[in-house]
This record gives structure tokens, C-alpha cells and sequence, in this order.
């Protein structure tokens, strides 16, 4: 059995939550389209994400490991206010920290490619091409929130360096993910044991949705629209809706072979229950 180090992702709510932050799209279509997602909640609250390019599934399983590595000492690196070192004051300047924002502590995680490539999963862990691009991806992408009244701007990520001879990496995270990583506030968590047995891509999306959505040991009610919508939140006809709401029931009871239960009760509702 192979060994893995990273337990559990500490994240972001508003990441986990944004619909439309990722998507499952073929890496021809992502690339014609702009990334313009705005989550809006309570309180007149709101949190915009835009690039020039949008992300997929790639893209998210990157980032959960990335958080994942920020928990662990010997992978991490904070980033207080007044970092003493010219390597911590260029990789907050990187972020681009603005409004409240700029107060707040970031981490900074250093590993390598071939390290975030297991942990998460991939099938071909020397295929680090593939995660300095989804890196690169991610630190295009620009963040501004809006919570409490209180305003901030930062960069999803900070990408410091990759060195492509060995391989290494050292990447910061931005505040909102920080403050996840210390468990400062809510966050969402997010078992790598369950994140490295999903097969579909789909599912991962709708997996990351849920475990920001129901509690551990919880059981919610959800529709297959509801879900349909975490999948495909842009507007569509009734044929493409009902071949949307095939493949979220399917994304759905793929949720039981790794360890939750999904019923449906009645037509196109379902009882979701967490692990």
C-alpha cells in the first residue's frame, strides 16, 4: 500500500462553495473563455474571482493539495505582515495584498512537483508539466472580497519559483486560505483519502461542493438541480438540462464507493449522508 503523508485538506468555504470556480470543461473550451465567477451570500456579501483563462479539475485538485501542504510544518512557511526575510516580503508582494488583505498573515508552502503530484493522486507523478501549468493557471487568477463591509484584493496564489532541473516549489497562498490552514474561522475539511479515490471528474467538483456544504457524520437533502447547478451553473434548454441532470445523479452515487451514502428518496431528491 503506498504511503501518503497529507491526511486532510483544511480549506476555504468561499472557495469550496464559488460555483463555477471550476469546471469540468475540455481544456479547447477553457481556453476560449474568460474566468468571471461572483459568489454571492448573506449579509450582501461577496466574493469575485476572475482570469484570463478558466480552471478545471486539474486546477482543483492542485490547489486542495497545495492547502493541504501548508498544514504540515515541514512543508509550510508563514508569511506574517512584517516578514523578516526578502523571500517572504516578495512572495507577499506577489500576492498583491490590497484593503484588509494587507494585515493578514499568508503561508507559503515548499515541496516539489513530484511531492504535490502524489499526494494528490495523479496516475503519472513525473509528470510535473502538468502541475507548474495548473499553478501557473491558478496565479493568474485575481480575488476581491467583500465581507462585513470590509474589502480586500489578493492573487489565488503567489508562484515564487519551480525549478524545472529538480523540481522543487514555493508557493504562497492567499489570506482567505491562510486563515483555513490555521483554522482561524470556518473552514471546510476534506479527507485526501476520499479526494484520491474519485474517478470522475464530476464528482470531485460536486465532493468539494459537499463537504463545505454538510458536516461531517450530517445528513442533508439535496435536488439533483441543486447539484446540476454546483456542475453547470450557466443557463441551458431542456435537453441539455435533462442530459446535465444525468450526469449529476451519476457524479452523485459515485459519492457511495467512497464512503458516503447517497439515496435518492423521491424523484430527483437525494438524502446525502457524510462519513
Amino acid at each position: 500500500m503506498p504511503q501518503f503523508d497529507l491526511t486532510h485538506v483544511r480549506h476555504d468555504h468561499y472557495h469550496c462553495l464559488a460555483p463555477g470556480l471550476f469546471s469540468t470543461a475540455r481544456n479547447e473550451a477553457r481556453k476560449s473563455g474568460k474566468l468571471d465567477v461572483v459568489y454571492e451570500f448573506s449579509g450582501g456579501n461577496r466574493i469575485e474571482f476572475s482570469g484570463p483563462e478558466s480552471l478545471g479539475v486539474t486546477e482543483l485538485r492542485v490547489l486542495q493539495g497545495l492547502v493541504a501542504m501548508a498544514g504540515p510544518a515541514e512543508t509550510s512557511l508563514e508569511l506574517p505582515v512584517e516578514s523578516p526575510s526578502p523571500l517572504g516580503m516578495s512572495l507577499r508582494s506577489m500576492l498583491e495584498l490590497k484593503g484588509y488583505a494587507s494585515n493578514q498573515s499568508a503561508i507559503a508552502v515548499k515541496s516539489s512537483l513530484r511531492k504535490l503530484a502524489y499526494e494528490i493522486g495523479l496516475s503519472n507523478t513525473r509528470d510535473t508539466n502538468t502541475i507548474r501549468a495548473a499553478i501557473e493557471r491558478l496565479w493568474k487568477v485575481s480575488v476581491i472580497a467583500q465581507i462585513n463591509g470590509r474589502r480586500a484584493g489578493f492573487r489565488l496564489l503567489a508562484n515564487y519559483s519551480s525549478n524545472s532541473r529538480d523540481g522543487s516549489l514555493f508557493v504562497a497562498l492567499n489570506p482567505f486560505l491562510t486563515n483555513a490552514v490555521l483554522g482561524n474561522g470556518r473552514h471546510v475539511r476534506i479527507p485526501m483519502g476520499e479526494i484520491r479515490k474519485i474517478r470522475d471528474d464530476r464528482t470531485r467538483l460536486v465532493h468539494q461542493w459537499l463537504c463545505a456544504w454538510v458536516d461531517s457524520g450530517k445528513c442533508r437533502q439535496v435536488s439533483l438541480a441543486r447539484v446540476s447547478s454546483v456542475l453547470y451553473p450557466d443557463p441551458c434548454g431542456p435537453e441539455t438540462h435533462r442530459k446535465r441532470l444525468t450526469r449529476s445523479r451519476k457524479a452523485l452515487l459515485e459519492l457511495n464507493e467512497i464512503g458516503w451514502q447517497a439515496r435518492e428518496y423521491a424523484k430527483q431528491k437525494f438524502a446525502v449522508m457524510r462519513p
